[in-house]
């Protein structure tokens, strides 16, 4: 499916991202165990299908994040927060954020913040940044 739409995205939401490094690796060593089986025939492993074209949402996931890195996940990741629901983080999302992402590099943080969301669902980063320093500004006019 992944290369007949190469455009097609998916994502797995509310899941944690823990477990995808180990079941990218999982995949792989299975096709590559089987794959004089499988068919149709892969043209990437599965980790590089869901690399260029799957995501995974989290809130706090310290295990998820030490792994992130690691195993080149760093564009694959999605924070939430859930608000209002009891498991997110807020009000405290700054200090939730700053506990689990501490550690990451400030591309990272930034990618799973936000950027990988605004990929995916094809936001206009530049427009939004744009809007809120123009509010910024106006407010600081004042």
């Amino acid at each position: 499916v992944l290369e007949r739409f190469p455009g097609i995205k998916f994502a797995a939401i509310e899941s944690g991202i823990g477990w995808v490094a180990w079941a990218l690796g999982a995949m792989d060593e299975a096709y590559h165990k089987h794959h004089m089986w499988a068919l149709p025939r892969l043209k990437m492993l599965p980790s590089e299908y869901f690399r260029k074209h799957g995501y995974a949402s989290f809130q706090e996931d310290p295990v998820g994040l030490d792994l992130a890195v690691k195993y080149n996940l760093t564009n694959n990741f999605l924070w939430a927060n859930d608000y209002p629901h009891h498991e997110g983080s807020w009000p405290h999302s700054a200090e939730a954020i700053e506990r689990e992402m501490g550690g990451l590099p400030e591309d990272a943080r930034a990618k799973i913040l936000g950027l990988n969301a605004a990929r995916l669902f094809k936001f206009d980063v530049d427009a939004l940044t744009r809007s809120r320093r123009d509010r910024l500004a106006a407010a600081n006019a004042n």
